[in-house]
This record gives C-alpha cells, sequence and structure tokens, in this order.
C-alpha cells in the first residue's frame, strides 16, 4: 500500500466540517484489507485474584492446553446466546475478532493449537484467556505473549513449507496482526503480594518494553500490518466495581489502563518512523467502552455495572457456569440487555458493537442514508447532503473541493480538504481513528512541497498566499472532556486552554507554510445537540457543554485578535457559529425548519442515539421521511442539504466576510464599510439634498413616505424599500450597526464606515438636481478621510482606510437614462457609452486605491430590462433591452 499516512483510512470521504485547505476512522483502513488475508491475533483474558475477566479476542485456545476452570469457559451458559453451545469463548456468543472475520467475509478464525497442516484457511488465532506481555503472568496456565509469537514463526515455518516461500511471504505480509494485551498483567499490578516495591510507571513500561519487542518480532518474521486495540476501562469492570464503596469505578485500575493506552501509542508512532513499511491502526478501546458503561441506554443496554452471569454484589464473582469451585450463580434472561455477559467479559452484543466501530468507524458516513438528499448515494458528508464548504465552493464558483487524501499528483483544482469526522485539537484526542488538527498541517506542508514541485516556486507560493483556510474544530475534544470518566481531574478553563494552545500552533504553521486569510468558525451550540438532549432531563439543552463551547469561542475569538498584530499579513474573519445555531434551535420556523430537538435520523430518545445507517452497532434507526424539515440530520450533525435552510442561512454572512478577505473580520467591534451606490443601497442621502420626493415609483428620487419601509423600521426614512437593504444585512453580519445616511446631521461613527448612496445617483455626472453621483460620493469619502485622521492620527485613519471594505452597485441609472433619452441608438455608440461608465469607475477604485483602500466589493448590474418599470415602457410583457450584460 502508498500510503502517505498509515493512520488514515483510505477509503474514507474526508470532506467532514474543517477547512477549505483544512477539517476516521484509522481502524477501518487496516480491517478493510483484511480480505483474503489472515489475522493473527494476540491477546489476553483478564484474570484478577481468583476471577476471570475480558477474554476480548479468546477464541478457545486454552481448550488445548494443560490448565483450569478458572481460564476456559467450555461449559454452558458460555456460548449459548449464538452458538447454542459452548465453545470456549468468554462470552455468551460471538468475540469482536469473530464478528470483524464476518465482515471481511473470512470464517470464523480458528484457534492455531487446533490447526492441523495444510488446514490454514483465512488466519490463526494464537490468543489464550489470561495471557500477558510479561512472562510471569499466569505462568504454566496460558500462553504468554512471546510464546505466541513463537507460534507465527512456527507458522510460517510451515506456510512455506506448503505453499512455497514466495506465497508464504505474500501471506504474512499482507495479513493484519490483531494484538491486545495487557489488561491481565495490569490487574496483577494491584496484587500486594506481587508488586509492592516497583511504580505503576514502571511497571507499564516493562508491559509496553514486552510488547514492542513481540511487534518488532512480528516485522522480522514479515508482518508489516498491525491492528492494535487499547486497554478498555478496566476499574468498571463488575468484580472491579465490587471492591470499592458504593460500586463506584476503581479510579486506579483506569489509571494504570490510561497510562497504558498513552505508552502504547507513544511507541507504535516510533515504530512507525524506525521501521520501514511498518503501518497500525489503533482502536481506543477505553473511550468506546466507557461511553456504554456510562450511558447504556444510549447504545441499547439497560445494565452496564452488574453482569449477567456470576454471583454477589454486581454478580462480580466469577462463578459463571458453576465450574470454578462455587456452583451457584444467576444468570439474566436477556444477555443483550448487558454490557457485560460475566463479571469482566461483553456480552455479544457489546462485542458486535465494537468489532461494528473498529470495522466502519462511528466517524463514517459512507453508508445510506448519508448523501441521499442532494447525492442520491453515500459521500462520506455526515448530512443528508452537502455541507457548509461545498455551498461555500458553489458560491465562489469553485468545484466541490476534494479530499486531500483523494488528490493525485498534478489534480490540484480550487483547493484541498483535509478535514476528518471525529477530528480534534488535542492530539490524543480519538488518537489513531482520525487526522487531527496538527496532521493535517503536516498534509498541507506535503501539498505546498507538491505543488512547488509541479507548478514551480513562485506559482505555489502565491496559491499558498492567496488561499482561504477555513478552519472549524474543537466540538469533539469537548464531547469527550463531558464524559466524566475520561478527565476527573483538569478544569474546563485549563482544557479549553489546551485546546486553543493546539489550534494556535497550527495557524502559526500555516503561517509559516505562506498562509495570509484564515477563515475561522466557532462552535456551535452543541449542548442543545439531539444527542446532548438525550442525556438531560426532560430533553433540556446541555448546561455544561453549551459552557465550554462559549468559553472556547471567547477564547478564539480573543487569540484571533492577539495573531493580527504579532503576524504581519494576518488577515482572518471569524464566524459565529454558536449565535447562528442558537438562532434556528429556537426558533425553527422562522428558518423554514420545523423541528430542532428531534434528530432525523436516528434512535432512542430525540433520535439522539448515534445509529444513523445501523452501521455502528446498533442495527436499528429510525429515518424521517422530510429531512428538510428538521434542524438535525443526525443527532449531532446538521441537516444541510436543503438549498434554502441550514447551510444557506449559516454560510451566507460568513461568506460574505471569507470573499471580501478575511481581513475583515466580521466579528471584531471595528469594521468598516463604506457604500457607493444609488436608489439600491441609499439609506436617506437623498432627504438632505435637492431631490425630488415620491419614490422610484412617483417619479422621484426619495421615499419619505409610506409604505417605504414599513416592514422592518416602522417609519420612513427616505430608503427605497418596505424594509432594510443590502448594505443593512451585512452590517448586521458583520456585527456592526446600521449605516446612517452620510448627509444626515449629526455625529456619525466614520470607524464603522459611512454610506455615500443616493437614490437616482449615477456615475456619470447629471442636470438632474437631487442625486449624487459617484464623483460627488467619491468628495464625501474624501471628506470623511480626513476627519479620520484628524480622530486617529495618520497611522490610525491608514489602518482603518486599509482594513475596510468599499462596496459598490452602481450604473444601473446611466443606462436607464441612456434608454429614456436615445433608446435606438446604434450597437458602436452602446459600447461607447458602456465604456465611458467603467473608465469613471475604474478612477474610482484608483482613487480610493490612492486613500488607502485595498478591498472592494462589488455588487454587477442585475436583469435591468427586467425591472416593472422597463417592462411597461417595452412592446409586450417581456423584458426591455437593456445594458447590464455588456456592462457586467
Amino acid at each position: 500500500m502508498d500510503l502517505s499516512s498509515s493512520r488514515v483510512p483510505f477509503n474514507a470521504g474526508t470532506k467532514d466540517f474543517v477547512t477549505d485547505t483544512f477539517y476516521h476512522h484509522i481502524f477501518p483502513y487496516i480491517c478493510t484489507n483484511l480480505k483474503r488475508t489472515i489475522i493473527i491475533q494476540h491477546t489476553g483474558h483478564h484474570v484478577d485474584s481468583d476471577s476471570p475477566h475480558c477474554s476480548l479476542r479468546y477464541p478457545r485456545t486454552n481448550n488445548y492446553i494443560n490448565t483450569t476452570a478458572r481460564f476456559r469457559a467450555n461449559f454452558p451458559p458460555y456460548g449459548e446466546t449464538s452458538f447454542r453451545y459452548p465453545t470456549g469463548r468468554f462470552s455468551d456468543g460471538r468475540l469482536i475478532v469473530d464478528f470483524i472475520a464476518e465482515y471481511a467475509n473470512l470464517p470464523l478464525i480458528p484457534p492455531y493449537l487446533q490447526m492441523k497442516d495444510g488446514e490454514f484457511m483465512g488466519g490463526a488465532n494464537f490468543a489464550s484467556a489470561g495471557a500477558g506481555a510479561l512472562v510471569d503472568t499466569y505462568k504454566g496456565f496460558v500462553v504468554d505473549l512471546k510464546m505466541q509469537l513463537k507460534q507465527l514463526e512456527q507458522l510460517e515455518k510451515k506456510l512455506r513449507k506448503e505453499m512455497g516461500s514466495e506465497k508464504a511471504k505474500r501471506i504474512i505480509k499482507e495479513g493484519v496482526y490483531l494484538i491486545s494485551i495487557g489488561s491481565n498483567d495490569c490487574f496483577l499490578f494491584f496484587n500486594p503480594a506481587l508488586f509492592q516495591s516497583i511504580s505503576m510507571e514502571d511497571y507499564v513500561g516493562m508491559v509496553i518494553g514486552n510488547i514492542t519487542t513481540v511487534l518488532k518480532g512480528i516485522y522480522e518474521v514479515g508482518g508489516r500490518k498491525f491492528a492494535m486495540i487499547g486497554i478498555g476501562q478496566l476499574g468498571c469492570v463488575p468484580s472491579k466495581r465490587a471492591l470499592t464503596r458504593n460500586g463506584a469505578c476503581a479510579g486506579e485500575a483506569n489509571k494504570i489502563a490510561k497510562l497504558h493506552n498513552v505508552a502504547l501509542t507513544s511507541i507504535l508512532a516510533k515504530l512507525e518512523t524506525q521501521l520501514q513499511g511498518f503501518e497500525y491502526s489503533y482502536f481506543d478501546f477505553y473511550t468506546s467502552g466507557s461511553e456504554r458503561i456510562q450511558y447504556p441506554s444510549k447504545y441499547g443496554f439497560k445494565e452496564a455495572k452488574t453482569a449477567c452471569c456470576g454471583s454477589g454484589l454486581y454478580r462480580a464473582n466469577s462463578t459463571c457456569g458453576g465450574q470454578r469451585g462455587v456452583k451457584e450463580y444467576s444468570l439474566c434472561r436477556h444477555p443483550e440487555k448487558y454490557v457485560f455477559f460475566d463479571s469482566g467479559h461483553p456480552s455479544d452484543k457489546a462485542n458486535q458493537q465494537y468489532a461494528q466501530l473498529m470495522w466502519n468507524g462511528s466517524f463514517r458516513a459512507n453508508f445510506p442514508p448519508y448523501g441521499e438528499t442532494f447525492f442520491r448515494y453515500p459521500t462520506g458528508r455526515f448530512s443528508d447532503g452537502r455541507l457548509i464548504v461545498d455551498f461555500i465552493a458553489e458560491y465562489a464558483n469553485l468545484p466541490l473541493i476534494p479530499p486531500y487524501l483523494q488528490m493525485k499528483d498534478g489534480e490540484f483544482m480550487g483547493g484541498a480538504n483535509f478535514a476528518s469526522a471525529g477530528a480534534v485539537a488535542l492530539v490524543d484526542t480519538y488518537k489513531g481513528y482520525v487526522v487531527d488538527l496538527k496532521m493535517q498541517l503536516k498534509q498541507l506542508e506535503q501539498l505546498e512541497k507538491k505543488l512547488r514541485k509541479e507548478m514551480g516556486s513562485e506559482k505555489a507560493k502565491r496559491i499558498i498566499k492567496e488561499g482561504v483556510y477555513l478552519i472549524g474544530i474543537g466540538s469533539n475534544d469537548y464531547s469527550l472532556f463531558l464524559n466524566p470518566a475520561l478527565f476527573p481531574s483538569i478544569s474546563m478553563e485549563d482544557y479549553v486552554g489546551m485546546v486553543i494552545g493546539n489550534i494556535t500552533t497550527v495557524l502559526k504553521g500555516i503561517y509559516e507554510v505562506g498562509g495570509r486569510k484564515f477563515a475561522m468558525i466557532g462552535i456551535g451550540k452543541f449542548g442543545c445537540a439531539p444527542s446532548r438532549r438525550a442525556l438531560t432531563r426532560n430533553g433540556a439543552c446541555s448546561g455544561e457543554a453549551n459552557k465550554i463551547a462559549k468559553l472556547h469561542n471567547v477564547a478564539l475569538t480573543s487569540i484571533l485578535a492577539k495573531l493580527e498584530t504579532q503576524l504581519q499579513g494576518f488577515e482572518y474573519s471569524y464566524f459565529d457559529y454558536y449565535s447562528s445555531s442558537s438562532q434556528r434551535i429556537q426558533y425553527p420556523s422562522k428558518y423554514g425548519f420545523k423541528e430542532a430537538k428531534i434528530a432525523c435520523c436516528g434512535s432512542g430518545p430525540y433520535r439522539g442515539n448515534f445509529t444513523c445507517g445501523g452501521q455502528r452497532g446498533v442495527k436499528k434507526y429510525s429515518l424521517c421521511r422530510h429531512p428538510e424539515e428538521y434542524v438535525f440530520f443526525d443527532s449531532a450533525h446538521s441537516n444541510v442539504a436543503r438549498r434554502s435552510c441550514s447551510c444557506v442561512f449559516y454560510a451566507a454572512p460568513f461568506l460574505w466576510a471569507l470573499l471580501l478577505s478575511p481581513a475583515t473580520g466580521y466579528a471584531k467591534k471595528h469594521n468598516t464599510l463604506f457604500v457607493f451606490s444609488d436608489s439600491l443601497f441609499d439609506p436617506g442621502n437623498n432627504q438632505y439634498v435637492n431631490a425630488i420626493p415620491g419614490g422610484r415609483g412617483g417619479g422621484g428620487d426619495m421615499a419619505t413616505s409610506p409604505p417605504y419601509r414599513e416592514t422592518y423600521f416602522k417609519h420612513t426614512t427616505g430608503q427605497l424599500s418596505n424594509g432594510r437593504l443590502v448594505p443593512d444585512f451585512i452590517a448586521e453580519f458583520a456585527k456592526l450597526p446600521i449605516l446612517p445616511p452620510y448627509l444626515q446631521p449629526g455625529t456619525q461613527n466614520l470607524t464603522d464606515g459611512a454610506n455615500f448612496a443616493s437614490s437616482g445617483g449615477a456615475v456619470l455626472p447629471s442636470d438632474h438636481p437631487g442625486p449624487i453621483d459617484l464623483g460627488k460620493q467619491l468628495d464625501y469619502f474624501k471628506e470623511a478621510v480626513k476627519s479620520l485622521r484628524a480622530k486617529l492620527g495618520d497611522a490610525g485613519a491608514k489602518r482603518v482606510l486599509r482594513r475596510a471594505v468599499y462596496l459598490f452597485s452602481i450604473g444601473g441609472n446611466d443606462y436607464f437614462r441612456l434608454y429614456s433619452t436615445k433608446p435606438n441608438v446604434t450597437q458602436s455608440y452602446r459600447r461607447e457609452y458602456i465604456s465611458i461608465v467603467v473608465g469613471n469607475i475604474t478612477s474610482a477604485l484608483k482613487e480610493i486605491y490612492g486613500l488607502g483602500g485595498r478591498k472592494i466589493a462589488f455588487q454587477n448590474a442585475g436583469p435591468l430590462g427586467c425591472l416593472p418599470a422597463m417592462r411597461a415602457r417595452s412592446i409586450g410583457t417581456g423584458c426591455a433591452q437593456a445594458h447590464a450584460r455588456l456592462h457586467n
């Protein structure tokens, strides 16, 4: 496999929600390579004092060795849910590896010790219940990890003998090595009779050291692809709860599990750099298990503390089946309602969910009904249709931005999307499952090198510099923070500081690569997502989730303002996603929705369970008939398929700031907007000049009588509209006050901008006494520049003028005038007239540039001939001939 990163799922759509030249799951990438290959599994079953625990991947190896009933499950009720008889599996049914074999269209992987010569089919399973990474862990009762490696070496020799060296080498190289071990070692650490003088950290180091040795041993044999499973939440299995007060999870057991997982992911990353061709995926079993233990009903369970089978408090005694010294035990009627089947092992249903997470990933949406509203097939987008970035690309006349990992050399068109569903700012959040923010930065650096190679340094530098870097990240980090089992000792403020710190590092990294324009998206009101409502009383929004979202957004806007002063040329805009989403959740009907609490697709209360599509461990889910009526498509992702609904509303103001250059920074307090226009943008300047009253319909150039402006303002002020004009909405989006007429008497805050527009105004001067032509509007602008210099000083005024946006919409009245006075002019005269109009506009733009302006926003001329006033003058009911197209 040709990989740019061995922890990236190349068969996943990555257009998920972060960045234009920036935003799955790792395990699925490895797993999809299992077809016609080998699963070689090294695993363990946990044994704590006198009770067995968590043989997650052990098939029945211990049936073939001289061990005791403590390390066997070859008696009822084990196996009865799926097989109807005991197979040796520590479950009521199947194990994780059985489901993965099924998904890969492989037969059940047999125990290595059961296989006879010539019987190799699809893989071999060396797993042994109770096995440890340390040789002394239950020595003599289990097949430890190093012995499993020796068995692999034996198998490799047999394959060479039976199939020939080349075929055997290929099988060993292409095989996936599924490894989960260490929990039994961790359980033994808490036996005071065994380990009194060694620290927890040193002990974990010994375990990881042995695992590292075996990984290198498999590599020497020829293995290259490793699928690693972390340790689960050991302190929350029933056997551990029974030893604590009030049945709480055992903190020390969870602590050593987390230490193990951190050390394991660290050594995997090192091996990837040290061993050529070494590839790995990592499944965060701790987080997945924790979610089901913390919120069992969310995943279709009713009980997560008590085992289905066993005895004593929480059925925590390992007496299931009555073959381990105590004959009496209790057995539940419905194992599928329990997370744990016995005192330490997941049920068949839980194993299936974990396997589906490994195979499909909770961070994938490459299955129906995702994508069906717009694309008619699943694309990997977490939506029934398009995402915000898709709409922005459309508005910018760009093609859909492809996933970076899909792009081939020479295919760069319009940008790249590094976004990864579930992506995070903190590297350790969902580590191994997603392309985190720092990895996305590395991919940008790779892209920059490719562009230099393909296009030359100058062109590549220009593309990187002029590109807009759309970034929205952090909500996944905070979703994990809200799980109390994962971060019990860190404050919300400190955690936000860590997230913002990583975002800051990446922003500086993009700047170093050459990026200058950043479009930042804040975190939405994710405490009101269906997945969060389902966890609260009465379906209320989660206050803690919304609190951390607001803390994040405040910290993000603060650091952006600092970077703007620290990094020369750094420009940004910020989209207040929290306020936008809050409006739609609070007033759905106002924005064309019918439902804002319940998701369109999912299960459980508010369809808040993340089961849409039935590919994430729970097959049953509900799907609404009309996704366009819902704010949320699934339990956590907005519906953005409908062109007139949430995505457009969310993106419109943000798009404005983005396309007018992110330097406008529209969420900052002091943005500036200068407006030059005619009646389309006139706020009422003509009230203060010698204009003709009556509005356009009455033959005048101002609107001082009803019904003008009554829809929104409830009184007339001279605007030729029943309500607001385009600049009024833009000011709202930019968090500016509505700009008053420049000529209105009284003090005006010119740091916010000024509106010089005049109804009837034209580019060319006129004998008509009232309207203010472009030249006069420019004179007023020069007056405003002088006032700014007097108030702010030359440097301050220069900074305001350079950051300001200059909004133009003018020229229509010039063509109305021509049509009215000379309706039958020749084509050559028409073209000459248009060139004069455009020439005067050009001169005005150059003057603004000379005064310091850099950012121009131009609204072109609309279909002038189709206005009612023009239709009335034409023959028939068609549009009159006009000059808008030639002008544009």
